[in-house]
Formats: structure tokens, sequence, C-alpha cells
């Protein structure tokens, strides 16, 4: 059972990392061709892509050379910084549930 628990948050983190890199791309202005999460590929439609392995994932874009270059660093910083604002999400949720189960304020935490 914790195995598939495992794989579903590691495919669920794949899948939001690279719908960050899609958007990022949208932001700037740069058509995505293919988001691809999983290989090898096994079923197809649109611009969406699953495949059988859930540990890969990737965008397509229709044209990066002719993007200028702070938009490319923007494209590529998209999926991590996706990460890590799902981590410090997650850490906030948590605790705030500590504070929760304790019924307490923020402030007598911290004493």
């Amino acid at each position: 059972m914790i195995n598939l628990t495992i794989i579903s948050a590691i495919a669920l983190s794949i899948i939001w990392h690279e719908a960050c890199h899609a958007l990022a791309l949208l932001a700037v202005g740069v058509k995505v061709r293919v988001i691809q999460i999983g290989t090898p590929v096994i079923y197809r439609r649109g611009i969406f892509a699953l495949g059988l392995y859930p540990f890969y994932g990737g965008v397509v874009a229709e044209d990066l050379t002719a993007v200028p270059r702070p938009a490319q660093v923007l494209y590529f910083a998209g999926g991590p910084a996706g990460n890590l604002l799902m981590i410090k999400d997650r850490a906030t949720r948590t605790e705030q549930t500590e504070y929760q189960k304790r019924g307490v304020g923020r402030e007598a935490m911290r004493e």
C-alpha cells in the first residue's frame, strides 16, 4: 500500500512540475505543443500525452530560439519554482494543523 502512495506522490509531483513549465510558456506567449507525463506514451489527446510509467515528464514548446533569454529562463525555472511553492504550501498547512491540534495561537506556540 505504501508503494502505491509513493508512486502516486511522485506522479502528482511530476504533473505539477510540468504544469508549471507549461504555465510559464503561456505567460511568455509561447505555444505549448506537447505536455507529456510518463513514458512510453500509451495515450495521446490534443496536447496531452500519458505514459505507462509516471517517472518522466516533459513539455515541448513551439520555438524557444525566437524567444528572448529572460523568457527562456522563466520557462526553465517554472517547474522548479512550482515544486518549491508546493513544498512551502505543504509545510504551512502542516504547521497550521499542529496549531489547531494544540488549540493555541501562533504566539503561544513560539514561547
